[in-house]
């Protein structure tokens, strides 16, 4: 086993060959493994669902989890696109800013019933301290708010 994930009342665990194995509670699903799940990098367990990571992206669990293909959501760059046009080009963001991006309605996201979402935080050209897992080490401030 390379990790273990818990959730309220099952477990997974992932195994060295990217397979998992699951085990507990299945009142919902959450305790059983899709046939054929196979290549999986990472696990996560809530409290009713499951994740998993492979290289070729996200697999929805059993419990209504779907994956949406990846989107420029904000662009800062002078010449930046995004999937629809708004935050794009936004300009440099100083060293203390915050920059709300809304998620909701947007590249596929719904704008109801949804628990959680998962970014991935870019910054290119950094000119002091940035987040991301290179750099949080060097950061002092709060996190960012998304």
């Amino acid at each position: 086993m390379v990790a273990i994930a818990a959730g309220s009342d099952h477990n997974l665990a992932l195994k060295a060959d990217g397979t998992v194995v699951a085990w507990g509670q299945n009142a919902e699903g959450q305790g059983s493994v899709p046939a054929g799940l196979a290549g999986v990098t990472a696990i996560a367990a809530g409290d009713f669902h499951n994740a998993v990571v492979r290289p070729t992206g996200f697999l929805p669990g059993v419990s209504g989890f779907r994956g949406v293909p990846p989107a420029r959501l904000p662009d800062t760059r002078p010449a930046g696109v995004t999937i629809d046009g708004t935050f794009a080009r936004r300009g440099l963001v100083g060293p203390g800013t915050t920059v709300d991006v809304q998620i909701a309605d947007r590249a596929g996201i719904p704008i109801e019933r949804v628990g959680a979402v998962v970014l991935n935080i870019t910054a290119v050209d950094a000119t002091a301290p940035t987040f991301g897992p290179s750099s949080q080490r060097e950061h002092r401030g709060p996190r960012p708010r998304i």
